[in-house]
């Protein structure tokens, strides 16, 4: 990106996206960079244009790929593009990940310091009129303990009688 009148030319870009597409500022700024991820994989990008994966499978190998080199991120490209169309994205990016890790360990391990440099708390309103919170990029062990916690004293408030499912106690302890 480079600056222009105080002004970024990729802003001004997204801008111009979002008015054309109909599209908010994030989900401009999201295809833009999906499109400058692409350039980088070339498997993937092909795939994509041949309607053998969908969006949000490119997406998952780009985001995996993202923290990579261009030649590095070519090669696990090709390592992880070729059975993309027929996994799921939770099983590609399983791939993704375990393909990045054996290609570049440092590389996966720069990535998780730097998500959890942006870790945060992130509330909506969902459509049925109730809200969602949810932390992002949280220490992985801190959420396994958090989840168990909240199980246990779930499971707790059932064996004192309170009259409610597992999950409803879990919100209700979450809250």
């Amino acid at each position: 990106q480079r600056e222009r009148g105080g002004q970024f030319v990729g802003d001004v870009l997204a801008d111009e996206l979002a008015a054309a597409l109909t599209l908010t500022g994030r989900a401009a700024q999201a295809q833009l960079e999906l499109s400058r991820q692409l350039e980088r994989l070339p498997l993937t990008a092909a795939l994509l244009a041949a309607g053998i994966i969908d969006r949000p499978r490119a997406v998952v190998i780009t985001s995996h790929l993202s923290l990579l080199g261009d030649a590095d991120a070519a090669a696990v490209d090709a390592v992880v593009a070729a059975k993309a169309g027929g996994m799921t994205t939770g099983q590609l990016s399983a791939r993704c990940h375990r393909a990045v890790v054996a290609h570049d360990p440092l590389a996966y391990l720069a990535r998780k310091k730097q998500a959890e440099k942006d870790a945060r708390v992130e509330c909506w309103t969902e459509h049925t009129g109730t809200a969602t919170i949810a932390g992002r990029d949280l220490d992985r062990a801190a959420v396994i303990l958090a989840d168990k916690s909240l199980d246990d004293a779930a499971r707790w408030l059932q064996h004192q009688g309170t009259e409610a499912t597992v999950d409803q106690l879990r919100a209700a302890v979450f809250l």
